[in-house]
């Protein structure tokens, strides 16, 4: 996803259109686009906006749909919620941008890290026969791409981007390609519920 962007993010949204965890939308139409991540409290906070201004500004300029888990339903083994992206090609890649952004202002500069959220079998499309696919992505990149156990009993799993904004860019857009074919993601994405006691519990190890 290029660093230019269209959209301007000026705080003129319309009260109606938030609904930061998405409940009026439709997400059936098999031509949208999806992409999940995991983001700290501060950074959800920035999408969010007060009184989900922010939010609801960038669905307006941006098109597509920002949906989060809620502040208590996180993503097992961390302290991260989830947030999902709905839409075209070009309104995801908008939407991206402005999550980034988020986590720019809440890191006080560049992030070096960007978390995916994914189903356990677009995990595997990414990482290919024998690390074929990861190898290709970290090569033609620069970046690195690093998968985490599967939390007992959820069918996801984090992963890792790391990289400078370049490369956490082009990675992004090459795995949300590839994922958006796999139809155990397409069928998990939408889910941001996360039972059970997990705050702050140790994540586990990043392999790949």
């Amino acid at each position: 996803f290029g660093s230019s962007s269209t959209c301007h993010f000026s705080p003129t949204p319309s009260p109606a259109m938030y609904d930061a965890r998405g409940y009026d939308y439709d997400y059936s139409d098999g031509d949208k686009l999806y992409l999940k991540c995991a983001v700290s409290a501060p950074v959800a906070g920035g999408i969010i906006g007060a009184k989900g201004q922010a939010v609801a500004a960038a669905q307006q300029q941006c098109g597509g749909q920002i949906k989060l888990s809620d502040k208590n339903s996180l993503f097992p083994g961390t302290g991260d919620r989830v947030v999902v992206l709905c839409g075209s090609t070009q309104e995801l890649k908008e939407l991206f941008n402005y999550v980034l952004s988020k986590s720019v202002e809440a890191n006080g500069g560049p992030v070096s890290e960007f978390k995916l959220v994914m189903a356990n079998s677009a995990v595997s499309r990414i990482l290919g026969k024998g690390g074929e696919t990861v190898r290709a992505i970290q090569q033609s990149t620069g970046g690195r791409c690093s998968a985490k156990d599967s939390p007992p009993g959820v069918d996801e799993r984090l992963v890792v981007l790391t990289g400078d904004d370049g490369p956490l860019r082009s990675m992004v857009a090459q795995i949300a390609a590839k994922i958006n074919e796999d139809q155990g993601f397409r069928q998990t994405a939408m889910n941001l519920s996360y039972g059970g006691d997990w705050g702050g519990a140790p994540a586990a190890p990043a392999r790949g």
